[in-house]
């Protein structure tokens, strides 16, 4: 058991490697290899399509960028990362040191004794934004508030046009009264169901599918069957 400085620093040191370690290296590669593949199929595209016009000129006109790369992709996988780190020892260390200090002196007082090197500072960037340690100024509490609504409705936005495309492929391949009998299948908890009237109902059906849980969990869950084109359901 380690005690004073020697404490210290294996709490610091304890929050890496993150859990999810093995994880983000496959997930890397495999976003890299995508796009190695994206550029690949794009070149060959533009090969086929060259074959009685002049190379040049089919590269320079077709709508495609070459030098893309997936950075918002790679920086999002290396968030999740980060969010694999293992905090939980520090967190109740840092916690159990500083429980009876009033809240703005908190981090003050664990920054002084992590030593000021790579490995402290990463472990006081988890403490940052911890409740216990963390001091909401005015109007950081008015852009979390915004940010949260903005979140919510791009959330609603996504999960709704997922399941108006689930909707309408059920329709297009006559699995209509398929789909009523699941959602009569699965109704909230007083027993309410909601079933789609036809392709004029398609926006107010999602609508209300959204609102209600168990009708949007149910709509999520809806199986949709293979078909033999190849074409996926869409993600909620």
């Amino acid at each position: 058991m380690f005690h004073g400085p020697l404490k210290r620093r294996e709490i610091a040191r304890s929050v890496l490697p993150s859990t999810r370690r093995k994880f983000a290296r496959h997930h890397l590669a495999a976003l890299r290899r995508r796009n190695r593949r994206a550029i690949g199929r794009d070149l060959r595209a533009i090969a086929r399509a060259s074959r009685s016009a002049a190379v040049v000129d089919v590269f320079d006109d077709a709508l495609v960028d070459l030098r893309a790369y997936p950075d918002s992709d790679i920086g999002m996988a290396v968030w999740n990362r980060r969010d694999g780190d293992k905090l939980g020892p520090l967190l109740r260390w840092g916690r159990a040191r500083t429980r009876n200090l009033p809240l703005d002196e908190r981090l003050e007082a664990v920054r002084r004794l992590f030593d000021d090197n790579l490995i402290g500072r990463h472990a006081l960037s988890h403490l940052e934004w911890d409740p216990h340690f963390r001091v909401v100024h005015e109007h950081e509490r008015y852009w979390s508030l915004d940010s949260d609504r903005l979140r919510r409705s791009c959330d609603d936005d996504h999960r709704a046009s997922a399941l108006r495309a689930l909707v309408g492929e059920a329709l297009e391949h006559g699995d209509h009264a398929a789909l009523n009998r699941w959602m009569r299948a699965n109704p909230t908890a007083k027993g309410t169901v909601r079933v789609l009237a036809g392709l004029h109902d398609v926006d107010a059906f999602v609508a209300e599918c959204i609102r209600c849980g168990a009708w949007r969990r149910g709509l999520e869950a809806f199986p949709l069957p293979a078909r033999p084109s190849g074409r996926r359901r869409p993600s909620a």
